[in-house]
């Protein structure tokens, strides 16, 4: 084959409708294979609920958010005490 009909052939497939579809399990097993094969590495974690995978990084940003807000409640109800 030369390299027109290697295109050719490659466009054919991208435009072909996939029926196969895997299940959630499914890839929560193949993200925790590939975790312990070393392929993605300790970066990425599981919920606890174990249905999500998140990067370290994700994570510190949400936690941050997280404290942020409580920070702001705590403002503003100190301020609203303060008011009283």
């Amino acid at each position: 084959m030369d390299l027109a009909s290697l295109f050719s052939a490659l466009q054919e497939t991208q435009k072909a409708k996939t029926t196969v579809r895997l299940s959630e399990r499914n890839v929560i097993e193949l993200v925790t294979k590939l975790k312990q094969l070393g392929i993605l590495g300790d970066d990425l974690l599981h919920t606890i609920n174990g249905k999500e995978f998140l990067t370290t990084a994700k994570l510190r940003q949400e936690v941050l958010g997280a404290l942020q807000q409580v920070r702001a409640l705590t403002a503003r109800s100190t301020r609203s005490a303060a008011s009283h």
